[in-house]
């Protein structure tokens, strides 16, 4: 595919730039014009999962795949499960799991 906006003599060139994806809320959804044929798209997503952006610049569509990542630490969705919480006994182990999850609610995990 190409821009044939960049064949234009005025800025912003006349393009028409649009997302889709069920993992963003399109009411968040903005396009910026950076200058010189850019854009800048600016999206939320949804959940922390593999996710594919369609882009559409002038009608035509470029898929674009990305992965949602859980955002910063927030103590307040954190959980603590275990028979550790309840009772232990002084000099044994003792266990417990804590679950991090961010403002979202999304589980925090190790990515490899």
């Amino acid at each position: 595919w190409g821009n044939n906006a960049i064949y234009c003599n005025e800025e912003p060139y006349d393009a028409i730039v649009a997302v889709e994806s069920e993992n963003i809320l399109s009411e968040k959804t903005t396009v910026e014009y950076r200058g010189s044929g850019k854009y800048a798209l600016i999206v939320t997503p949804l959940k922390t999962e593999a996710t594919t952006l369609n882009i559409k610049l002038n009608g035509d569509v470029i898929h674009f795949n990305t992965s949602v990542v859980a955002g910063i630490f927030d103590s307040s969705e954190t959980s603590a499960s275990g028979p550790g919480l309840k009772q232990a006994i002084a000099g044994e182990d003792s266990t417990f799991i804590i679950q991090s999850k961010d403002s979202g609610g999304n589980k925090k995990k190790k990515i490899r």
